[in-house]
């Protein structure tokens, strides 16, 4: 397996970071695109991209269409077009829940939405270099800032679903100790009372 390998010397691991444009790279493509940046705007890609080829590569479309090099928002359109619309309904569904995250590990992924195909689901989005991306030091996963600014635009945080989801996640948080956390998730779940119920008693809880 890939273990014996990287031990023996005969493979080696490359990471997102490996991979990423530096600076001078996006400013060589998009002059090499015809669409010359000064330095302040490729330092604005750089930071807002965090070097990603695909998002960069959204951006450049969204120059042709007229768009400026800092309006990143108005990448929406392309992100939808380009990206969203091409998912299965089922991990539309799914990224749309996990976009109230900044990261996330799959067992609390599985855990709060009650959904068993997360695993496959990321690994999907994974592979077609969909905006995700795996933190190997904290063991959680990430929506890069193209496609999370996309989907929190599109997020309906009033449904009755998604109160359902914040009040798990709140016990997710609860369930670890993680408080302050917790009563951000309650709050938007509009059960701020049963938190404090639960607190009052310093009972432990298991939502798994």
């Amino acid at each position: 397996n890939h273990v014996n390998l990287l031990s023996k010397g005969l493979c080696f691991y490359i990471d997102s970071g490996t991979l990423a444009f530096t600076l001078d790279d996006i400013d060589e493509y998009f002059h090499f695109m015809g669409f010359p940046l000064s330095r302040d705007e490729a330092a604005g890609i750089e930071k807002y991209t965090m070097g990603w080829i695909s998002a960069i590569y959204l951006i450049m479309l969204g120059m042709k269409e007229g768009l400026k090099a800092e309006a990143y928002g108005n990448i929406n359109q392309l992100v939808e077009e380009n990206l969203f619309n091409l998912l299965d309904p089922q991990t539309r569904e799914v990224i749309l829940s996990l976009c109230i995250f900044d990261s996330f590990s799959l067992k609390q992924a599985e855990t709060i939405l009650e959904n068993q195909n997360i695993r496959q689901i990321v690994k999907l989005l994974m592979d077609k270099n969909a905006f995700v991306e795996y933190d190997k030091s904290m063991d959680v996963f990430k929506i890069h800032n193209v496609l999370l600014d996309y989907l929190r635009s599109r997020h309906d945080g009033t449904t009755e679903k998604m109160k359902t989801i914040y009040r798990r996640t709140g016990l997710w948080f609860v369930s670890r100790g993680e408080y302050v956390s917790a009563f951000d998730y309650y709050h938007r779940a509009g059960k701020v009372e049963e938190l404090l119920e639960q607190l009052s008693k310093m009972e432990r809880v298991n939502i798994s």
